[in-house]
């Protein structure tokens, strides 16, 4: 049987279907993924499994993050290392920034952040820098972007059509800055 690899924000079921362990969170009855890990089906109880070692994360290093606030110049992730094998470490915050100007690197004036990212979207993105003050990252090459969101209407799975993202549940159409894969 092949390995099933969640990232954050990921739905693993209906909470009337399971219950989740430490690395799930329960929203809405549905139960979703707090960590990059393996899903796990086990007497009704559905696990994410994550072997970590700790270390501190640095520039270049590749993560995922679900964007938990946009304002208007700065959007705030939660982090999640790329790298199964390690635990998010980062000048002790899993917080990190995403800056409007690390969206699109050279591409022209940004006006709005929620043309590109929306609350709840799951990203792969990379660190730029890690100061005191916190960690900052970017998603303006084009391996990084959104690669899981949701429909602002309905909260349902997007697909993605094209560089369009369509809703199957509403019909809704949205875009985002999307990874290429």
């Amino acid at each position: 049987m092949s390995r099933e690899i969640v990232v954050p924000g990921e739905s693993l079921g209906m909470e009337e279907e399971f219950f989740g362990n430490e690395k799930t969170f329960a929203e809405n009855g549905n139960v979703y993924s707090m960590v990059l890990g393996e899903k796990k089906l086990m007497n009704k109880q559905v696990q994410v499994v994550a072997n970590k070692f700790t270390r501190m994360l640095k520039e270049g290093d590749l993560v995922y993050g679900r964007v938990e606030d946009l304002y208007d110049s700065v959007s705030l992730i939660l982090i999640q290392s790329a790298d199964d094998s390690i635990e998010r470490k980062a000048i002790g915050s899993t917080y990190a920034y995403l800056r409007i100007t690390e969206i699109n690197r050279g591409g022209g004036f940004i006006n709005n952040f929620r043309e590109f990212l929306k609350m709840g979207d799951i990203v792969r993105a990379r660190i730029v820098e890690i100061t005191p003050l916190g960690t900052y990252l970017t998603i303006s090459e084009e391996n990084l972007g959104v690669v899981k969101a949701r429909c602002s209407r309905c909260r349902d799975a997007l697909s993605q059509r094209g560089r369009l993202l369509v809703c199957q549940e509403c019909g809704n159409k949205e875009s985002r800055k999307l990874a290429v894969i």
